[in-house]
């Protein structure tokens, strides 16, 4: 009489673990890998983005408007500069600059900013009619990167602004 029992063995179940394992160790670094560029992706555009929103500001309240990086932070602050000093002037007089937008990217990515200027503050402003006032010749790069990844954000002197990797 022939019996039918039918399944796995012990040994067979075992190996089938062992290489979902080894597939899943092998995956999962590159997974999270894969996030965290995704990440720094959606920080550059989304500093991509607050620039020409920047700049549609600027012409919506025919003021300048500027960005300004603070690069330990890793925050930038969009107002309405009144005095057109690339400053943050937020001292109560009748001549305080104007809040839009300050946020701050994701604790992993790193803004350098140090092409718009030569030395601190480093800034980028709008005028009325939509183009920077901050510089009048050539392309501005700001780099936005994490783990050796790098996005640039190019600023050209008449407005246009791209995100390159």
């Amino acid at each position: 009489m022939r019996s039918s029992n039918r399944g796995f063995t012990l040994v067979e179940l075992l190996i089938v673990i062992a290489i979902f394992a080894i597939g899943t160790a092998i995956a999962v670094p590159s997974l999270m890998d894969m996030g965290r560029r995704g990440e720094l992706k959606t920080d550059a555009r989304q500093l991509k983005d607050n620039l020409a929103r920047a700049r549609m500001e600027a012409i919506r309240r025919n003021q300048i408007v500027t960005v300004l990086f603070d690069l330990n932070g890793n925050d930038y602050t969009v107002f309405e500069d009144k005095d057109n000093n690339g400053t943050y002037d937020n001292d109560g007089s009748g001549d305080t600059d104007q809040d839009i937008l300050v946020t701050t990217i994701s604790t992993d990515s790193t803004i350098d900013a140090t092409d718009l200027f030569a030395a601190a503050p480093y800034y980028m402003s709008w005028g009325q009619k939509g183009q920077p006032t901050s510089f009048n010749v050539g392309l501005k790069t700001i780099e936005v990167s994490a783990n050796g990844v790098t996005y640039k954000i190019i600023v050209s002197m008449v407005g246009s602004i791209q995100v390159q990797r």
